[in-house]
């Protein structure tokens, strides 16, 4: 009996075990791969299932890929905002196909397929299935289905009547006149200010749901609009990971966190309604605000809402009316200070429908053009990027047959871009679209879906287009174009500038302009007193009572720097003093030769790099770095700058970690702690007090042989360490080089980085200053007393009367690799031994000056960079400078840099012959997406001018290349490597790209990592028709193309060794290999001079 009893026990077990991993497989695997089956047969491409996260991996890599980079405020945001969304449809077309998780999902970037899914009635496609938790945000109408949906519906609709809203404009208008009065307050008697007008605009859009919608201010409901921020963050994380049945139930720390919230919001907005309801039973009629018009239709007899529904229905208020109304009059206002002729008219328009006098509702509807300002800014910028919805059951959508269980995803973001129903200059703000309606806005009217479509549309579309036309007009009534507020946004380009000083200072330059040259605030626990006042200043500086001494500073900071500059007292005058003589100018002359040595490298280095075409542009701030580093190490410590190079990098490491550490709160004994950073911090103070060491162990043994130590200022210092008086110990010496390091280095190249930028700005005060210096100094290195002679150098620059400055703004756009800002000139010799500079803004524009010769913008060179032929790679360099008759800008394609920079990871294949085999589709991106550039092996000659090629381009295509029928014989290449054959073999080898082509833009470094080499060196992602040809004399095959004697159409213009060029010895008597070992001996002669 027993024995049956286990035999049946272990075979319910093992049918239940069975049945588990049938479920688990099902779900995970069978379905999924069941479905894209289905989907693949019907010619929808896409990418394949991966297995539990399908493609979150890549969506995620896409988003922070897209935010590592600037965008300007006129370029299109969808790249930005949906990126991977964005690539599915540049690669597969407008219906495509990709996995959120384990359930596909069919993007429809179709207007038409959008309409029949937001129309659809059958109850076959429904809202997304949402992870249980999501459910904590928000609930209400918008996440019911069938029947549950539409008796809400029918309920709530009244409340959002357009005759309703009229008894909302007094809670409108008071809650836009306190915004003005706020404006008009912080402008101050001045009439100007900065403000955040995002933040500004979501006080304001809470403070009229609290006020329109609940009857309540916004101070009483500022609780909920908190704790619904902290619950995004917390529920959106939610939403993006994988989330198993149960898993809400579990108590983590963040799920409790979760639910505390909500209990607290709904506690919150439970008071609220009960306020509302002892109001209504006191004789209020509740018609004023949503609220109470929820509450009076509970008493009717098809209304089963309760409290609790009433609950979710303000939550809904809550999270969707704030965002959208904030968002669209940021927006807004940003468009309208780019484009002052459409803010000049909306506000004719206003001051002329509704004079001074606050706007009401009849005045608000007659306001046509500031309706087309806010439909062009929703379909730009529209409140919903993307919608989900989801099929319950099979279902056809014109032709399609979709399984149950997919995902739908509408992107009305691409939609309100597609130049197929909106010309093409879809991404330009054009409000006269709307001139006509909406209707007629676009080639197709149902291309626009800022508030969505269908019998779901959103209710509060009324509310919110009231609101932001309340706003706008009173705005525009009360702040003019030549108001800060309005025109503060109007330079788009100061977002783009780089921000100098750090918080704290920006936020102390605001309290002095508040309150004042004298004022106070507070830097932690102690109060600060600001002082503006010049005379004050010096007094304080000049102080001598011992009264006034530094800050007590934080004790971590002193492992940045200590030595004289935190001494105090007796101390720091007999530091000084043993100090001061290592400064005095007579002591400078004897460093003048080093100075000289590391400027004329700097020099040596610019000229190398501008090339024959004398021209190139600099990030002048690194270069600076590296002088005023180069200078330190020579000067003050005698030796080259890569030995003291260590030390310059562990002290930017050090800074960060210091600064980290100086802007936080110190408790007495917390750099005792072994935190991580702590560790850090005294591993690299270690570090850099180890390298000093050495430094001055080698000074001293240089001394000791007979070295003077006159030259540098570490030599002085150690000499002076024998008098009776010099108690300075070699820990002394140290932190006045960590000092020395640390001070000296920054100073200078931040004042040579900005006197650059301000003499391009200033070239009347650039040519003044070069005129004294050729007077005096002619083209010989200036020595000490020359410099003295300097007066216009050491004059204030100053605009002169009547002078005006040129329209030049500062670049911070990487060239090769555009992964952090940079100060960029554009330099260029007029006449020997002189330079002229500009600034350039995001490119390098045409410069003219002295006699009017000009500079053309350089023509982009991207060079397949392979260590094994490094040779060839200068050569072909060479090649092209050597014969260009127009400015070119060539970079190579490092593969290990690009590893570096994050924008390539792929792992090697056997089949690759070369490190850019793939790295050479990275060219548009190197080249910012912007205008033409060009992708060439390294095993390439050129017998021609670039010029010649670069005149064949055509705008009409996304490439152009040499379009070779060419299958090679040979079994191996180069150095033994395998020779495949493919379609379109060697096209890829030279490329003109248009970087700014819609469809170059798919070849994001994702793609180049993770697609096929068929894909891309076949140009799959283009369609035939948008692939220019070359005549093949631009890639002139070795061995493969033949030159017809007499016929000078069929003679090499750019020789292509592709079968294996004669630096290596298997080729070394290939055929032309004569041409490239005379250019290679040209190439040596000239490195070597």
């Amino acid at each position: 009996m027993e024995d049956f009893i286990f035999r049946g026990f272990l075979s319910s077990s093992l049918l239940l075990s069975l049945y588990v991993v049938f479920r688990v497989a099902h779900t995970f695997w069978l379905k999924p791969r069941s479905q894209e089956k289905r989907l693949r047969k019907q010619g929808i491409r896409g990418t394949s299932y991966k297995l539990l996260n399908g493609d979150k991996k890549e969506f995620a890599r896409s988003s922070k890929e897209a935010r590592s980079r600037p965008i300007a405020l006129n370029q299109e945001i969808a790249p930005r905002v949906l990126p991977f969304f964005y690539k599915m449809v540049q690669i597969y077309g407008k219906v495509s196909l990709c996995w959120m998780g384990t359930r596909p999902s069919l993007l429809l970037a179709d207007p038409e397929l959008v309409r029949l899914v937001l129309t659809d009635t059958s109850g076959h496609i429904i809202k997304q299935p949402r992870n249980a938790l999501v459910g904590l945000l928000q609930l209400g109408v918008s996440t019911l289905e069938g029947d549950k949906w539409a008796k809400r519906r029918r309920l709530m609709t009244p409340a959002f009547h357009a005759e309703r809203l009229r008894g909302m404009i007094p809670a409108f208008s008071a809650c836009c006149c306190d915004l003005v009065q706020r404006w008009k307050k912080l402008a101050g008697p001045q009439g100007s200010c900065e403000l955040d007008v995002a933040n500004e605009f979501n006080i304001l859009a809470s403070d009229v749901i609290a006020r329109a919608a609940f009857g309540s201010s916004y101070e009483e409901g500022k609780k909920i609009f908190d704790l619904q921020k902290d619950q995004v963050i917390l529920v959106l994380e939610a939403f993006y990971s994988i989330y198993f049945p149960g898993l809400r139930f579990i108590p983590s720390k963040k799920n409790k966190k979760r639910y505390s919230i909500d209990r607290e919001i709904k506690a919150a907005l439970r008071n609220i309604i009960h306020k509302k309801e002892r109001a209504m039973q006191n004789g209020d009629s509740g018609d004023a605000d949503l609220l109470g018009l929820l509450l009076q239709g509970r008493d009717d007899a098809d209304n089963d809402m309760k409290i609790e529904d009433v609950i979710e229905e303000c939550k809904l208020f809550f999270f969707a009316g704030q965002e959208t109304t904030a968002n669209l009059l940021t927006w807004t206002l940003i468009v309208l200070s780019i484009h002052p002729v459409w803010q000049e008219k909306a506000r004719e328009e206003v001051l002329q429908i509704c004079g001074n006098r606050a706007p009401d509702i009849d005045s608000i509807k007659q306001l046509r053009i500031v309706s087309m300002i806010l439909n062009e800014v929703l379909r730009l910028y529209p409140p919903v990027n993307l919608l989900y919805r989801h099929t319950l059951k099979e279902t056809s959508i014109r032709g399609m047959s979709i399984p149950a269980g997919v995902d739908l995803l509408l992107p009305f973001l691409f939609l309100h871009y597609d130049p197929e129903y909106w010309g093409d200059n879809a991404e330009e703000f054009k409000p006269e679209r709307f001139s006509e309606g909406v209707s007629k806005a676009s080639k197709d009217e149902i291309a626009f879906y800022p508030f969505g479509w269908g019998p779901r549309f959103c209710l509060g579309q009324n509310f919110a287009l009231t609101e932001a036309k309340m706003a706008l007009t009173m705005i525009l009534q009360n702040f003019c174009r030549g108001s800060t507020i309005v025109s503060e946004l109007a330079n788009p380009t100061r977002a783009d500038w780089p921000t100098h000083l750090p918080v704290s200072t920006a936020m102390r330059f605001g309290c002095a302009a508040r309150a004042g040259k004298v004022s106070l605030c507070w830097m932690g626990t102690r109060p600060s007193l600001l002082l503006a006042d010049p005379e004050l200043v010096r007094l304080v500086l000049t102080d001598t009572s011992g009264h006034i001494i530094k800050p007590p500073q934080n004790a971590l900071v002193g492992l940045l720097q200590l030595g004289v500059s935190t001494l105090e007292g007796d101390k720091w005058a007999k530091r000084r003093r043993l100090m001061t003589p290592a400064f005095h100018a007579e002591r400078l002359r004897g460093m003048i030769p080093a100075f000289s040595a590391c400027c004329c490298d700097l020099v040596q280095r610019w000229k190398k790099l501008a090339g024959p075409q004398g021209s190139c542009e600099l990030d002048v701030a690194s270069e600076f770095n590296i002088l005023a580093s180069d200078v330190i190490a020579r000067a003050a410590f005698g030796s080259s700058y890569e030995e003291g190079k260590k030390i310059f990098d562990l002290q930017k490491d050090q800074v960060i970690l210091i600064l980290e550490a100086f802007y936080s709160i110190y408790f007495p004994g917390l750099r005792f702690i072994p935190s991580k950073k702590n560790k850090k911090r005294y591993s690299i103070d270690r570090e850099i007090k180890a390298a000093l060491r050495n430094i001055i162990h080698k000074k001293e043994q240089a001394m000791q042989n007979g070295d003077s130590g006159d030259a540098d200022l570490l030599g002085l210092l150690l000499q002076g360490r024998d008098d009776a008086d010099n108690d300075m110990k070699i820990e002394d010496v140290i932190e006045e080089c960590k000092l020395f390091f640390f001070a000296g280095q920054e100073t200078t190249a931040n004042l040579l980085t900005w006197t650059l930028i301000v003499l391009s700005m200033h070239p009347v005060w650039q040519e003044k200053a070069r005129e004294e210096v050729l007077q005096i100094c002619g083209k010989r290195a200036p020595d000490i007393d020359s410099i003295k002679q300097l007066r216009t150098i050491e004059r204030k620059k100053e605009r002169q009367e009547g002078e005006k400055p040129l329209k030049s703004t500062l670049s911070f756009s990487s060239r090769s690799a555009p992964l952090y800002s940079r100060s960029v000139i554009l330099i260029r010799y007029s006449e020997p031994a002189r330079m002229t500079m500009t600034v350039t803004n995001g490119e390098v524009n045409p410069v003219t000056a002295n006699g009017g010769f000009t500079i053309d913008k350089p023509f982009k060179i991207f060079v397949g960079y392979d260590p094994r032929e490094d040779i060839a790679y200068e050569v072909c360099h060479h090649s092209i400078l050597k014969r260009s008759s127009i400015p070119v800008e060539i970079t190579p394609i490092v593969q290990s840099d690009l590893r570096t920079n994050g924008l390539y990871w792929r792992e090697r294949g056997q089949l690759e012959s070369t490190e850019f085999s793939f790295t050479r589709f990275l060219t548009p991106r190197l080249a910012n997406y912007d205008g033409w550039a060009m992708f060439v092996d390294c095993d390439f000659l050129y017998l021609a001018d670039i010029k010649e090629l670069r005149d064949l381009i055509d705008d009409k295509y996304a490439i152009m290349c040499v379009q070779h029928d060419y299958t090679p014989k040979e079994a191996t290449k180069m150095d033994g490597a395998v020779q495949t054959v493919y379609p379109r073999k060697n096209w890829s080898s030279m490329v003109l790209y248009n970087c700014g082509h819609p469809k170059n833009k798919v070849l994001t470094p994702e793609v180049v990592n993770t697609q096929t080499g068929a894909f891309l060196h076949r140009f799959q992602w283009l369609e035939d028709e948008e692939i220019g040809s070359i005549p093949f004399v631009w890639n002139f095959l070795e061995g493969h193309n033949k030159v017809v004697e007499g016929d000078t159409t069929t003679f090499p213009k750019a020789i292509h060794y592709t079968r294996g060029g004669p630096w290596f010895e298997a080729w070394k008597n290939c055929e032309f290999a004569e041409l490239w070992l005379k250019e290679k001996d040209e190439c040596v002669k000239e490195e070597k001079k």
